[in-house]
């Protein structure tokens, strides 16, 4: 049967609005005009979400949020809509509501508003469609065709533990439904560790992108808010430029879902003001061509937004529209806490759209009882250290059971119609037990490079300290010492897990590519920079002051080296950063796997290639 569809349709001007009610099959529909107290609206809607946010760091939301959220959205009813019309709206019976609003509305939380003891986002699938003045993407619809091409870009700072899970867990989602499908229906692709130029190169090629992790929100700037990647922000300017850049005619995915706080918080958006500037991560993402923008109005809580994540793809991956499934992820978070997450979120785009076929239907719930602390995705802390982390087999074989079990329960859930009785013969079930193992070792491998590259991380952080308090020593013994003027570069490589000619080997190599691969940095000294602070520490220690003479110059940038401590064979993990001294900020990270059977000198070219492209423009601007 087909579903019933309303739109409500919004045009401001100045404090005037002109709003009305109508069905897909309307010929004429007619509107009203209010005059709207802008002012206090957007003041009281503003002091809503800071009030909020500080719950969200604290504890997260008790039931006093949702009676304020009660009595707000009571308010906005009797503000934006006239009386005849908040009686049909609580009388309709329609599944979704559309709502066509301008850009001076885009900032007002129409999802919220409260009719007959509920809120507009718990009785229909919302969905917004703006029409705005500034200049939009005119490129072809993205088409979709199978296997859909997902990207899950989960935790990329390795600061929200849910996230990590999140991206683990809809990764287990997608390959259970392939096996269950019996073809592969979507191509799911989990990646952490991304920079910004990461995001700008490779967002282009997936249709479906999923991101958990920290959102920054600049009120001020707001062409400035971005994702936080552990080099820097992905910023709606970034966005713009791949929307205008070269290769513009590479379309933007079709869904993009920013699990993150604030994601698509956003003031109105006024051409007048800014013209074609972004107004934020949801303006510019839109205007860039995606079709489905989810994002927050607030800060939410890590385990809250890992939750909704959850449900959300159980449902879309079960033949659900985009709209029923945010409205039924809504729904289990309220049956399973207090928390008010599920109210902040918002969905630009077509509700009534359906990104898989419902003859692909597999359900599964993976909800993790595991209590956290109340980290929220807005929480602007410093990047976790790991002293000393080692590969944990323990930690490694839960894992691999902990998955097995949930991947049995999921194929075993009677809602999907599923059960081991179901299948008339042993090669059926073989099959299944095949898949399971499949998907759980992949998730085991995961976990390898995931803690393999905490692990160096941490190894590198300690490197860069290291040769900072070297400098720091070394400008005691010569207070003459100071920073080379124009841009310089030195290579560190860090002790650990490689014997003496092996390091002499990697670090020629590097450096070979370094002096002859690139022209914006001149490279300073041939041996290991902390080698030359620790010789000439020494040196100056038993020279009388009187005598010591130190020419040397504190390069701005720092290439830092670090292998694995681990010796995992044929390959193992190299990290190359390059860091700006003094601020210790890190520009560019960048990982490889090297052979341990073929010789370094014949992979420098390899190992270097993808970081001396992003050593081209980083930092550029500082």
């Amino acid at each position: 049967m087909k579903k019933k569809t309303l739109y409500l349709e919004a045009d401001r001007d100045d404090d005037r609005l002109k709003i009305g009610l109508y069905t897909t099959e309307a010929v004429i529909w007619r509107y009203e005009t209010l005059t709207l107290p802008i002012r206090e609206i957007e003041e009281r809607c503003r002091r809503v979400v800071e009030e909020f946010n500080a719950a969200s760091r604290k504890n997260g939301h008790r039931v006093s949020s949702f009676r304020k959220l009660e009595s707000e959205g009571g308010k906005l009813a009797k503000e934006l809509l006239p009386k005849g019309l908040r009686e049909k709206l609580a009388a309709s019976n329609a599944d979704y509501l559309i709502l066509k609003i301008d850009d001076r509305l885009v900032h007002m939380p129409w999802e919220l508003i409260y009719l007959d003891d509920r809120f507009l986002c718990q009785q229909f699938c919302m969905g917004r469609i703006v029409k705005t003045r500034q200049r939009i993407s005119e490129a072809d619809r993205r088409s979709l065709g199978r296997p859909l091409g997902m990207w899950i870009v989960a935790d990329p700072r390795g600061d929200l533990a849910s996230a990590g899970d999140e991206g683990e867990a809809l990764y287990c989602q997608m390959e259970a439904l392939n096996k269950e499908a019996g073809a592969t229906v979507v191509n799911p692709v989990q990646d952490a560790d991304l920079g910004v130029e990461d995001i700008a190169e490779q967002i282009r090629e997936y249709d479906l992108v999923h991101f958990a992790g920290h959102v920054e929100y600049d009120r001020e700037h707001p062409a400035q808010s971005g994702w936080k990647l552990a080099d820097g922000n992905f910023t709606a300017n970034h966005i713009d430029k791949l929307a205008d850049g070269p290769g513009a005619s590479a379309l933007m995915p079709a869904l993009i879902f920013a699990n993150a706080c604030q994601s698509a918080r956003t003031e109105e958006w006024d051409y007048t003001e800014a013209g074609d500037s972004s107004f934020g991560l949801s303006n510019a993402f839109l205007r860039a061509g995606v079709r489905h923008y989810i994002g927050t109005f607030w800060e939410i809580r890590d385990a809250s937004g890992s939750d909704f994540a959850k449900a959300f793809y159980d449902r879309l991956r079960s033949g659900k529209t985009v709209g029923e499934a945010v409205r039924e992820s809504r729904c289990h978070l309220t049956r399973k806490s207090q928390d008010i997450a599920w109210m902040s979120y918002v969905l630009y785009g077509d509700p009534s759209v359906s990104y898989f076929s419902s003859k692909n239907i597999v359900s599964s719930s993976s909800a993790s009882s595991e209590q956290l602390s109340p980290v929220t995705r807005g929480t602007d802390g410093p990047l976790p250290r790991f002293p000393n982390l080692r590969l944990n087999e323990d930690r490694l074989r839960y894992l691999a059971h902990f998955f097995a079990v949930v991947l049995m329960i999921g194929v075993a859930v009677t809602g999907a119609g599923i059960s081991w009785g179901y299948y008339d013969s042993e090669r059926e079930k073989a099959r299944i037990e095949k898949s399971i193992a499949e998907v759980h070792q992949k998730q085991i491998k995961y976990q390898i490079v995931r803690q393999e590259r905490e692990a160096l991380r941490a190894q590198a952080e300690e490197t860069r300290q290291r040769v900072e308090k070297l400098w720091e020593k070394l400008k005691v013994l010569c207070p003459e010492l100071r920073e080379t003027s124009s841009p310089t570069i030195a290579v560190v490589l860090g002790s650990y897990g490689l014997p003496e000619a092996d390091r002499r080997l990697l670090l020629f190599a590097v450096q070979e590519q370094l002096l002859y691969q690139q022209k914006r940095f001149n490279l300073v000294e041939r041996d290991s920079f902390d080698k030359v602070l620790e010789s000439l520490v020494r040196n100056l220690e038993t020279t009388s002051p009187e005598k010591r003479v130190c020419r040397l110059e504190m390069p701005t940038h720092l290439v830092i080296i670090e292998k694995f401590r681990g010796n995992r064979r044929p390959s193992f993990p190299v990290l190359m950063r390059l860091v700006k001294t003094g601020s210790g900020r890190v520009l560019v990270s960048q990982f490889e796997d090297l052979s341990a059977e073929e010789p370094v000198t014949r992979q420098k070219e390899k190992i270097t290639r993808n970081f001396l492209k992003k050593l081209e423009t980083a930092g550029q601007g500082e």
